[in-house]
């Protein structure tokens, strides 16, 4: 992965399962791809405590937490990777709030309408001053 500061990087995949019913640990396991790590909490335990086991295992410099959905585009991680380098910041949060045009896939509405609800929630209760609390892309 290249970034415009010219640094070139080396990843790892840390997939976190969440006692999930589906396939993916043995898709993951069956990979074989260098630098892909399947965590498996055994039963379910939360998006939270997923988040938080995958980031404590990570070893790299830069963590990007990314929602496995991808609702916002991978590509896009180049844009945080440049803020985080070139103007030192300790974390870079995504967010969909920007400008909306370039939503490619919406949710339902009443998805969306509880998202926003909930949205509203967090920030009055936490007093946050960024836009969007939910967006798996940090």
């Amino acid at each position: 992965m290249k970034c415009s500061s010219s640094r070139l990087l080396f990843c790892e995949v840390i997939v976190v399962d969440d006692g999930s019913t589906d396939e993916t640990a043995e898709i993951v396991s069956q990979c074989g791809i260098p630098g892909l790590r399947l965590m498996q909490n055994g039963e379910n335990r939360g998006k939270g405590y997923s988040v938080q086991r995958g980031v404590l295992a990570a070893s790299g410099v830069y963590v990007l937490f990314v929602d496995t959905d991808l609702s916002a585009p991978i590509e896009e991680v180049t844009k945080l990777l440049d803020v985080a380098m070139n103007e030192g910041a300790d974390i870079v949060i995504g967010s969909r709030n920007v400008d909306r045009r370039f939503i490619e896939k919406y949710q339902s509405w009443f998805r969306e309408f509880g998202g926003v609800v909930f949205n509203l929630a967090v920030r009055a209760v936490l007093s946050l001053s960024f836009r969007d609390t939910q967006c798996g892309f940090n």
